[in-house]
């Protein structure tokens, strides 16, 4: 049995710092053929337009996922590592590489698959989406925002537009 925890907000500090690395790895480098694919397309779009800036930035990151896949390191399974608390009843805090590797032979012990870990995955990204827009509401709800002359209220202009025509730069 495997126990995790519920969302990555309940995660300590060090292992949420952890999952929100190997997500972003994940997000953008990838670890698939797939991910090969999509950024290989993506070059050659750059490289039709001439924005060999872009298409050299797609073609990096698509050689590091290709050396992602041939060294058999999954950013998206190591984040979903970082969310097992225990598996069959043993507990698992090493967040080393090795021991976050340790969780995954545990799981695929267990007959884990890749579209377990990608569901599991995509079910912590939307929680993870909600709990960040809820905080941001509270941080928002909190900060104290400097207020503006009336005659901004009444003009209907954007922040920028405002000062422009007042002469002023924002």
């Amino acid at each position: 049995m495997v126990v995790y925890y519920e969302t990555p907000q309940d995660l300590p500090i060090r292992r949420y710092q952890k999952f929100n690395k190997y997500l972003m790895i994940a997000s953008e480098v990838g670890e698939t053929i797939a991910d090969y694919d999509k950024r290989m397309g993506r070059a050659i779009v750059y490289l039709k337009n001439n924005d060999t800036t872009n298409a050299a930035k797609e073609l990096q990151n698509c050689r590091q996922g290709v050396f992602n896949a041939l060294e058999e390191y999954t950013p998206t399974g190591l984040a979903l590592a970082c969310m097992v608390k225990s598996v069959n009843g043993k507990q698992y805090n090493d967040l080393t590489n090795e021991g976050l590797n340790a969780v995954l032979d545990a799981l695929n012990e267990q007959g884990y698959t890749r579209g377990d870990l990608v569901a599991n995955i995509e079910r912590l990204k939307k929680k993870l989406k909600l709990s960040l827009k809820y905080i941001s509401r509270l941080i928002l709800a909190t900060i104290r925002l400097p207020l503006m002359p009336a005659e901004y209220v009444k003009s209907k202009l954007g922040t920028a537009q405002f000062w422009r025509k007042k002469g002023r730069k924002n």
